[in-house]
């Protein structure tokens, strides 16, 4: 999976608690079976092994067949293990999203309504030179309000969408488990079939190769958006320069 494809996913995706857990737990409770149909295949190739029709230059090919399907399990069993070490990180970043939006963005919305210059005291009610420079004092409050809040809803709208890249992100490393496993036990049902297994346990060794690259191309796709999203985020960090004296405005200034 490309970075386009990858975020064109996330672009038309939603992040949801509980289809993240269910997904980071199937992940979970279907990696043990990497080893256990790695282990049926290896019975099913040694028996294969005691037929006095696989010698020779067949048997070698067996052998060298096995051989990379184990180290291609080994390997996509690492990675994933590796992989299932992040998986709170999209639960954090949806959460954080959530606490720009009910945190900052709305209170921040609130203040600016609030202290907009047609709810503050009118002429009628205050007048002369105090309404006046109550008015002037208080003019760019409403605006800072209103800037904070924008960037709680950037903030929230950046982290969701980092959450749902890492929904993306884990329902595509499930599939290459689930893939991975039926690899595995079509191997394991190729190596009954005589001089076909040399062939077709070659074909597993290299469905099991590709299914490692795309891991790793998933992993290259989920971290390019991640870098983009951090850029965003990080500029974010300069909006307080809009502000004079890159400060909230002063509402006792003169």
């Amino acid at each position: 999976m490309d970075s386009t494809t990858f975020s064109n996913e996330v672009d038309s995706g939603t992040f949801s608690i509980a289809t993240f857990n269910a997904t980071v737990s199937k992940i979970t409770e279907c990696l043990p079976d990497f080893n256990t149909k790695a282990e049926e295949v290896a019975s099913a190739v040694a028996k294969l092994l005691t037929n006095p029709l696989i010698r020779g230059w067949v048997a070698d090919k067996v052998n060298w067949a096995m051989q990379k399907i184990r180290e291609a399990v080994t390997a996509l069993f690492n990675k994933v293990t590796e992989l299932l070490q992040g998986h709170v990180a999209p639960l954090l970043m949806f959460s954080r999203g959530r606490s720009w939006s009910h945190d900052v963005h709305a209170p921040m919305q609130d203040l600016k309504v609030a202290v907009a210059e047609d709810q503050l005291i009118d002429q009628d009610s205050w007048d002369g030179e105090g309404y006046r420079a109550y008015k002037k004092a208080v003019k760019d409050q409403s605006e800072a309000a209103g800037s904070v809040g924008n960037i709680g809803n950037s903030m929230h709208t950046n982290l969701s969408a980092c959450a749902v890249a890492g929904g993306v992100f884990y329902v595509a490393v499930l599939g290459v488990v689930i893939d991975t496993i039926v690899e595995l036990t079509a191997a394991a049902g190729v190596s009954a079939t005589g001089a076909g297994a040399p062939v077709g346990l070659a074909g597993t060794a290299l469905s099991l190769g590709k299914a490692l690259g795309l891991l790793v191309a998933l992993v290259g796709a989920v971290s390019a958006f991640l870098f983009a999203e951090q850029q965003i985020i990080n500029n974010m960090l300069n909006a307080l320069d809009s502000f004079p004296g890159n400060q909230w405005p002063n509402a006792t200034k003169g």
